[in-house]
Parts: structure tokens; sequence; C-alpha cells
């Protein structure tokens, strides 16, 4: 109970400092990912997170397969297209890795060996060997695209149940905070 009155008066005290703070620091960040620099570190960090930094490959992987996938069927050369593509990557590390590949291939390395995924290696191998690069990116891209539903999904699944259980931990203390005063009073 006096933990309860205790947040209670910490909030009625400071409850409109918190909420300034809180959008001053969302104005600074704001700001921040306007400069290069600050980007890179947030997507070099993005790239630690365990489950965050799958989720980001994956997304970034489905959107360069599935642009490049359209400008080869096109009839955009590869070069053309890998340049173009990585327009649509939004994280930078990633970006320069596409781009370095991107490098590679115009000294003539095969579009597969300079890629990094493996299911996008093989695919790209396969459609480079068989002449249909355009239908096997497509391919590339679905798949990642299906993957990266399926784990957001599993995700969100994950996410509702365990907001339901954070929501009835609150509920709980404040009903204990409640009645362990009038359990009190009647002794």
């Amino acid at each position: 109970t006096t933990w309860l009155i205790a947040l209670s008066d910490f909030f009625k005290n400071h409850g409109v400092a918190l909420i300034v703070s809180v959008i001053v620091i969302a104005i600074i960040y704001a700001q921040l990912v306007k400069l290069a620099k600050f980007r890179v570190l947030r997507d070099r960090f993005y790239l630690r997170v365990p489950y965050i930094s799958y989720l980001v490959r994956l997304s970034n992987t489905a959107r360069f397969t599935r642009t490049m996938s359209i400008l080869v069927s096109s009839g955009v050369t590869a070069l053309d297209s890998m340049h173009i593509s990585t327009e649509v990557i939004n994280n930078e590390p990633i970006k320069a890795a596409v781009q370095k590949a991107a490098d590679r291939v115009r000294e003539g390395e095969h579009i597969s060996v300079s890629l990094e995924s493996p299911l996008v290696l093989q695919l790209v191998q396969n459609g480079e060997a068989s002449g249909k690069l355009g239908d096997m990116l497509e391919r590339s891209a679905r798949a990642e695209e299906n993957e990266f539903a399926g784990v957001t999904a599993l995700f969100i699944g994950l996410f509702e149940p365990a907001m339901i259980l954070l929501m009835g931990v609150v509920v709980l203390f404040i009903v204990i905070a409640i009645l362990i005063p009038i359990f009190d009073m009647n002794e």
C-alpha cells in the first residue's frame, strides 16, 4: 500500500516533467536520426541484438531481392540492378555490404559469390547458371517475405499473452495494496 501511494505521489508530483522529458527525448532522437553517424551506430546496435538483428536482416534481404528481381525481370543489367536495389535497404551496415558486393560484381565476380545470405546465394547461383536470375530472385524474395511474416506473427502472438500477464500483475498489485489495509482494519 505504501508503495502504491508513493508511486501515485511520484506521478502526481513529477507527471508533467515525465511527459515533457519523453517529448524532448523523442525530438532529440528525431534530430539525431538525421545524422549519418548516429544512424550507423543505431543500425549496428540493431544488428547486435539477437532477435532484432534476425528481423532486420530478413526484412532488408527481402526488400533487396524483391527490388532486384523486378529490375532484372524488366531488362536492367544485374550490376545496375544491384546498385539501384541498395537504395531500398534501410540499414546502413547492410547497405554498405551490398554496395561492396556490387563493386565485386563490377570487378568480374559472380553475384552468387558476392552475396552472403545462404538462401539468396543458392537461388542466385541457380539463376545465374540457368539464365533465369529474375525468377530466382523473385522466389528468394517470396521466401524471405514469408519467413519475415511468420516470425513477426510469432512475436506478436507471444507479445499479446505477455501484455495480458503484465496487466494482470499490475491489477493484482493494486487490488492487494487496497485489500491489505482493509483486512488489517478488521483485526
